[in-house]
């Protein structure tokens, strides 16, 4: 037996038939509309139904476009008619597949499922679950019962997206419910086709974890971007280029002579750049993965410190000091735990401080600081800058979460403390 993710479709009163067609057949960037959210409802579950609950008329038109729907193994597509009441057993035989439905998600109109959503954290209680019931009960539902039956609050989510959590345990089943944040694409604003090139256009530029000359220079990344996604280049593909600029200017750096240090510092520049660019090519793709950012960190770290390494070792075979060599190992390790400590601050402050953007200073920053230095011949300069941001912003960050953490302390114990009293008060109240 398979758990699966139903996913129920049903165009809103001002959708038609263009625009479904054109959220299922029409690829943006090598993905449709459809495509894409099936790939956010993938990471809760890996086999999905695809449910479009539309008119006998529409449904002619679908099949076509709905024969041709394969986005990858373990999802079935099929429509069925808005009028009728809906079978889940019906549904799952014509699958030929053994199947057992948990998740179920509602979507009324078209819109783009957003990514970040996470059922771990999104899930929760809702007093939608004892209009539906038991899991069986929903055969005989359509939306607008399920309407009928909620609150005003609970009717927003339902006409959007709901995501549905059905736990059997014995003769009984518990349900918990939670809305999917998505961007819905109204027909007033254009095509679906151009409304999706906008919002992936916003997300590619949308990086939170920019330092300040990444912010600076963002207007840049997305010439290089957009044209290699039309053309298909896997995010993975521009990490290895990156990484492969990037040595080729370790080696130009390593060697004597100013030809080469500013030779180096530019191809060690372009790595940086295309840097930038694998993750916008991953969110203009829906192509991101465990894997590409896996990659792309340990690239990084690599390569951070071998750049440190090569642009010293001229000076060194030069001087060889002790003192040199100590500024190197300080540097290095500097940059390794700004790094290492960047990743528990970023994570700090999403799950914790609930931030997307804030100030940081990262790998953008010492980029530019190589390149300066391989510019204007200032090696071991340039390895002290490094250092000197690396330690700083060390600092800064792990003042920044204890001045976050402290104030969070303080807000629990004041509430705690008016929780107190206001029992208090109640108590002295009803004892005179």
């Amino acid at each position: 037996m398979t758990e699966c993710l139903i996913y129920f479709i049903e165009p809103a009163e001002q959708d038609d038939i263009d625009r479904i067609i054109q959220s299922i057949a029409v690829p943006v960037y090598g993905a449709s509309m459809i495509q894409r959210n099936l790939k956010v409802l993938q990471n809760i579950c890996k086999t999905v139904i695809v449910v479009f609950r539309v008119t006998n008329d529409w449904r002619a038109h679908l099949g076509r476009p709905i024969n041709d729907f394969v986005v990858c193994q373990g999802v079935f597509a099929f429509t069925v008619n808005s009028d009728a009441d809906l079978s889940i057993d019906d549904l799952l035989d014509r699958t030929n597949c053994n199947l057992v439905p948990k998740w179920a998600v509602f979507q009324r109109g078209i819109g783009l499922l957003q990514r970040e959503f996470s059922t771990k954290s999104q899930l929760s209680d809702n007093q939608i679950s004892k209009h539906l019931g038991r899991w069986p009960s929903i055969s005989s539902r359509r939306f607008d019962a399920l309407a009928s039956e909620a609150s005003e609050e609970e009717l927003i989510a339902i006409q959007s997206a709901v995501l549905w959590d059905s736990v059997q345990e014995g003769n009984t089943a518990k349900h918990s419910t939670a809305k999917i944040p998505w961007k819905a694409f109204d027909h007033r604003n254009g095509s679906i086709v151009e409304q999706l090139k906008f919002e992936l256009h916003e997300r590619a530029a949308s990086r939170s974890l920019d330092g300040p000359i990444s912010r600076l220079f963002r207007h840049l990344t997305p010439l290089l971007s957009r044209p290699l996604a039309r053309i298909g280049l896997h995010p993975n593909t521009a990490t290895i280029a990156a990484a492969i600029f990037s040595l080729i200017g370790i080696v130009l750096l390593a060697h004597g002579g100013r030809a080469h240090l500013v030779a180096g510092g530019i191809f060690w520049l372009l790595g940086g750049l295309l840097d930038e660019v694998d993750g916008e090519l991953a969110r203009l793709q829906a192509k991101e993965s465990e894997f590409g950012a896996w990659l792309d960190l340990s690239f990084d770290r690599i390569l951070d410190a071998l750049v440190l390494v090569a642009l010293v070792w001229p000076v060194f075979l030069v001087q060889q000091t002790s003192s040199l060599f100590l500024i190197t190992t300080v540097s290095i390790g500097l940059v390794a735990t700004s790094s290492y400590v960047g990743l528990l601050y970023d994570r700090w402050m999403k799950e914790v401080g609930g931030k997307t953007k804030y100030f940081r200073i990262g790998r953008d920053t010492r980029n530019l600081s190589i390149f300066v230095g391989a510019l204007f011949n200032l090696r071991v300069e340039g390895l002290c800058f490094i250092a000197i941001i690396s330690a700083f912003e060390t600092i800064r960050r792990l003042v920044v979460c204890w001045r976050h953490d402290t104030k969070r302390q303080t807000s629990t114990e004041i509430v705690g403390t008016a929780q107190r009293t206001g029992l208090h008060r109640q108590q002295f109240g009803s004892e005179r």
